[in-house]
């Protein structure tokens, strides 16, 4: 996938967040891949719980939930 070397920073987190949103907007199922990366670092982070509890929707296939969570968190 385009985003397996990807070097996590703040800035980068942020801009992975956008992607995410438009992986959610497509219901595209590589969110849940592309979801695993970003949990892993934004460890520490204020995104850290709310990533979990989207990656769970995400899990379920509820991207709309997924999007939900992930507009009401910005």
């Amino acid at each position: 996938a385009r985003y397996a070397e990807v070097a996590f920073n703040a800035g980068s987190l942020e801009a992975s967040i956008a992607e995410l949103r438009g992986l959610l907007a497509d219901s595209d199922s590589s969110s849940a891949d592309f979801l695993e990366r970003i949990i892993e670092s934004a460890k520490g982070t204020p995104w850290a719980e709310t990533l979990q509890r989207i990656a769970l929707a995400v899990a379920n296939y509820d991207f709309d939930e997924a999007l939900g969570m992930l507009d009401r968190s910005d």
